[in-house]
């Protein structure tokens, strides 16, 4: 038997394990966040997009209608969640801004007396839905107060930060402004960090759809698909070829797939729905969604080769040939293999 001092210690109980593991974690996203976390780093901008007009496909809306960039979402409301769990209110009560909202911004700061509190229309980070003034249960966020000190503490976590020109004795002191730097922020700008954090899979920019069915028919092809320019809720344009001729046609018919699939864009229809002449044979058909609004390009949305048939010729019967009379012979000697075609054929004089 083993002696006592030679047995394996026991392990520790589950309860130590899982506050080690979390620990392990916390340390792993300190590390992380080290070098984002500068207290100068702010928020980026976005490319291919302009300050205060984000297209649709950009913007996101938590449960009390706070909009903001779509990759924030996530860890906007994981933290507004957990401050909740820590008795602390966090109401967000401006988020993004337009180009008009920062215009108006800054003439009710400037009506103050003080420009520099807003900044100039076009610049705000506002404008990038990546900043967000919030307020507590009392509709307002002040130094002293526990929100404020939550946010300084656990923002970090979820990528939050107050930028040091916010801080008191800053250029503008602002204690209710916080920005996501959860992607990196300009400093390091793609170096997501924090929870509820990361580039999200979304369709934005360049027009989406498909050319579902090309049916060929008497004279014609039968087309129809869906189409969506994601910076956009409105149906859009959609250009049809069969070979070198072209119809443009709007895809605003009933696709409730599509917005079941889509329910940003479910307001309105998507679907398209023609039928574009042809001449009997081969035809190349294709389709082509354009780009409306917003980043991107137009997109070909498929192409496929049908044949068109060839319609069969029917005579009408008033336009026959009346069948030929029947011979009448008044001979009852007349064999009857003897016709009138034979009689006829010798008449006009051939060999007998």
């Amino acid at each position: 038997m083993p002696t006592a001092t030679s047995r394996r210690p026991a392990s520790p109980p589950r309860r130590r394990r899982v506050l080690l593991a979390v620990a392990v974690a916390a340390m792993a996203l300190l590390s992380a966040a080290c070098e984002q976390m500068h207290p100068d780093n702010r928020a980026a901008g976005i490319p291919m997009a302009t300050n205060g007009q984000l297209p649709l496909s950009y913007l996101a809306s938590t449960t009390k209608g706070c909009v903001v960039y779509d990759e924030a979402l996530a860890s906007l409301n994981a933290m507004i969640a957990q401050a909740a769990k820590d008795g602390v209110t966090l109401r967000p009560s401006s988020c993004y801004r337009d180009y008009a909202g920062q215009v108006a911004a800054r003439e009710d700061w400037c009506n103050r007396g003080a420009c520099h509190m807003a900044a100039v229309p076009g610049t705000s980070n506002h404008g990038w839905g990546k900043a967000v003034d919030f307020a507590d249960e009392k509709g307002t966020l002040d130094w002293d107060r526990p929100a404020y000190t939550w946010l300084k503490t656990w923002g970090w976590h979820f990528g939050w930060m107050h930028p040091t020109i916010m801080e008191p004795g800053g250029s503008v002191p602002e204690p209710w402004h916080f920005e996501w730097i959860g992607d990196g922020g300009k400093m390091f700008l793609g170096d997501y960090f924090g929870i509820g954090n990361g580039p999200l899979a979304v369709p934005r920019g360049q027009p989406i759809g498909t050319l579902d069915s090309v049916t060929p028919i008497d004279g014609a092809v039968e087309i129809s698909g869906w189409a969506i320019d994601p910076d956009q809720v409105t149906p859009i344009p959609v250009h049809l070829y069969v070979d070198d001729a072209a119809m443009e046609v709007r895809a605003n018919r009933s696709r409730p797939d599509v917005g079941a699939a889509f329910p940003l864009y479910a307001k309105y229809n998507h679907g398209f729905a023609a039928t574009l002449g042809a001449s009997p044979g081969r035809h190349k058909v294709c389709a082509y969604a354009i780009n409306v609004s917003g980043t991107g390009f137009n997109a070909l949305l498929g192409c496929k080769t049908v044949t068109v048939p060839t319609p069969e010729v029917s005579v009408p019967a008033a336009s026959r040939a009346p069948a030929p009379a029947p011979t009448t012979t008044t001979s009852t000697t007349t064999p009857p293999t003897t016709s009138t075609s034979t009689s006829t054929t010798l008449a006009q004089g051939s060999p007998s």
